[in-house]
Order: structure tokens, then C-alpha cells, then sequence
């Protein structure tokens, strides 16, 4: 695997670069703080670097560059080295300052951003042991555990002995949608303007006519691609509502099949007399000859019910959907014409329903 050691041709600087606070100099400042890599294909590793000021593993991280979100991840391990915790190297250069530390190295990175009175550390797993926390023994340490972790925290860090620790149950008592304390930080800062945003915002300083005709546009554009996507979405409901109700049917249908053997006469006359023993009693090929003949494959329909044993219907010229006939009631009629095709040649052909 081809790895550069410092780039900011990554995901996660990319990500980055879309909020107005993380300006060049901060980026800078970050990567000298904390060395980190890319693969060819733009995945960010964090390398975790020793007291020594050796690299003993890295954490490839796969993520989204504009949602900030991780998809997957793998490590790099230097052979021969005991890992150690991501930020472990700046220990040494600020011995009495206070250390936070949370579990991944996304977070650790992007607070340390922020003035803050910590030296931000990471796990870099969700799994940390006492041995891991070992260089921190003698250290006043404040964790800020994910949404959820609070009470593993707690209960970890007590078995470390000689560390001054405190728990923060911040994300424990936020609200919405995120799971770290870096993501509760990043949804509060504002998102650095488009090349159209910008270019708006230069035209409303030189021109601001103009610039209220070009917004007026760009809500209207905006609606429309709203109304859009709402009818796709209603598009998306009324095919799934089909979908669920056709594999509804035909799980009953099938179920019937295991049924009917079991019914006397006069259950199955009832059956019969309403219709639905034909419709259970060859559901799969009822089902696919229906399909047929509802996109007009009438010969192909017809094949496939002499196929089936059926003995098909006498007429079926000039077959088609009725200008009068709405998408439910010529399925239906398809239905009740494909059960009239499948059924067994030694019954009297029928003429195509409603023909």
C-alpha cells in the first residue's frame, strides 16, 4: 500500500475545508500537531506515534468529504512496535496540562482545533483496556465518552490506579442526531459559502439589484427541485404500497395451497363460489401469466399457460387496457383471465373476461 506520512489530500481535510473556522493556518497547525497521512485513493490515516517519536500503527479511515461520515476503516502496524494511544507523543511537550481524551482520532483532531485548556488524545478503539491508558497514570485526564458510553468509562478508568480522572457526560445530556462531542462542535460552525454563494455575496456588495433577482430565482429553483423530489417520493410510496400488497397476496395464496387439501366439499364449494380456489390453486403461474398479459404479452402469456398444463381461452384478439379501465381494475382483469388460461386443458375454453 502506497501512503504519503503528512498530506492534505484527504477526506478528512477536505471535510475540513468546508467550515469557514478551519482556516490554512489552523489546518497547518493541525497537521504539525499531529502528523497525518493519505493512501492513494484519498483515505486519511491518523498515525499513532510513541514518547519516542516513532510511528507504531496507523488508522485508515474511509469516510464521506462532505458529510463527514466514516464508512470503514483498517490499521497499518509497524512490526515489532507496541501500539500506543493516537496524540501519545505530545505527552512529553505538555507534561502538566490537563489530557482529554475520547475514543476516536476524528474527534481528538478536529477539537484540538478549538481553544480549549486540553491536550486531546484518542484511543483509537472502542475496546480500550487499563494497560492502554498506562502512560496517563499521574495525569489529570477529562473523557468525553460517545452518546452511550458514559457508564463503560467510568467503570474502565477506576481500575487504573494512581489517575486523576473526570467522566463528562456532555453527550449524554445533548440533544439531536450526534454521537461525539466533535460532531456537537461541527454542527454549530458555519459552513464555508459555494463558488455560486460567494459570487452572490461579491454581487450583493456591487450590485444588490441584481442580486435579489438572482436570489428570487434560486428559490424558485429550489421549490421546483422540492416538488421534484416529492413526487419521486410519492412515485417511490405507491410502487412499494403495490409491491408490499403483491407479495402480500401471494404469501396468502400460497398459504391457501397448503390449505385446501385439508377443506371438505362444502369448504371448498365456498371457496369456489367466490372465486379464490382458482386463484389459489396455481398462484405462481396465475401470478405470472397475469404479468404477461398486463404488459401485452399476450402470446407469450398463452405459451406459458399450455406450459403450465392450462388450456388457455378462445379469444384474446385485440387485448389491451380499456381507456375506461384505471391500473387496479385492469390488473384485476388480467388476474381473473390468467386464472381462466392456467386452468387444466381438460376444462372448456372461455372467452377473454370483459372482451
Amino acid at each position: 500500500m502506497k501512503t504519503e506520512i503528512t498530506s492534505f489530500s484527504s477526506s478528512f481535510f477536505e471535510y475540513l475545508c468546508g467550515f469557514v473556522w478551519f482556516d490554512q493556518d489552523k489546518l497547518e497547525a493541525l497537521m504539525k500537531r499531529y502528523p497525518i497521512g493519505a493512501t492513494e485513493q484519498g483515505e486519511s490515516i491518523f498515525w499513532h506515534i510513541n514518547a519516542e517519536n516513532k510511528i507504531t500503527n496507523g488508522h485508515i479511515i474511509t469516510m464521506d468529504s462532505e458529510t463527514g461520515k466514516v464508512y470503514d476503516d483498517s490499521w497499518y502496524y509497524q512490526d515489532g512496535r507496541p501500539t500506543c494511544m493516537f496524540g501519545e507523543h505530545l505527552l512529553g511537550a505538555f507534561p502538566s496540562q490537563t489530557v482529554a481524551l475520547v475514543t476516536d482520532e476524528l474527534t481528538a483532531a478536529v477539537m484540538s482545533c478549538f481553544p480549549t485548556l486540553y491536550v486531546w488524545l484518542a484511543t483509537g478503539k472502542e475496546q480500550a483496556t487499563p494497560s492502554d491508558l498506562l502512560p496517563l497514570v499521574g495525569k489529570s485526564v477529562v473523557v468525553f465518552p460517545d452518546k452511550g458510553e458514559y457508564c463503560k468509562w467510568q467503570e474502565m478508568l477506576q481500575a487504573v490506579s494512581n489517575l486523576q480522572f473526570h467522566v463528562s457526560d456532555v453527550m449524554e445530556k445533548a440533544q439531536g442526531d450526534c454521537h461525539n462531542i466533535a460532531q456537537m462542535v461541527l454542527s454549530q460552525q458555519p459552513l464555508r459559502p459555494t463558488e455560486e454563494e460567494a459570487a452572490l455575496m461579491r454581487m450583493e456588495d456591487t450590485n444588490p439589484n441584481i442580486a435579489l433577482l438572482v436570489k428570487a430565482q434560486m428559490k424558485r429553483e429550489h421549490q421546483k427541485a422540492l416538488k421534484r423530489e416529492g413526487d419521486d417520493i410519492d412515485r417511490l410510496a405507491t410502487h412499494t404500497h403495490l409491491g408490499i400488497n403483491g407479495t402480500y397476496n401471494m404469501m396468502l395464496a400460497t398459504t391457501m395451497q397448503k390449505i385446501i387439501p385439508t377443506l371438505n366439499d362444502s369448504q371448498r364449494d365456498i371457496l369456489r363460489e367466490n372465486g379464490y380456489y382458482d386463484l389459489t390453486e396455481n398462484a405462481q403461474h396465475v401470478a405470472h401469466c397475469a404479468m404477461l398479459l398486463a404488459i401485452d404479452y399476450v402470446k407469450q402469456a398463452t405459451t406459458y399457460a399450455e406450459s403450465c398444463g392450462g388450456g388457455g381461452v378462445s379469444n384474446l384478439s385485440g387485448w389491451g387496457q380499456k381507456k375506461d379501465e384505471d391500473d387496479v381494475q385492469w390488473w384485476v382483469r388480467c388476474i381473473v383471465t390468467a386464472v381462466a388460461m392456467v386452468k387444466p386443458s381438460s376444462r372448456k375454453k372461455t372467452q377473454g373476461v370483459g372482451r
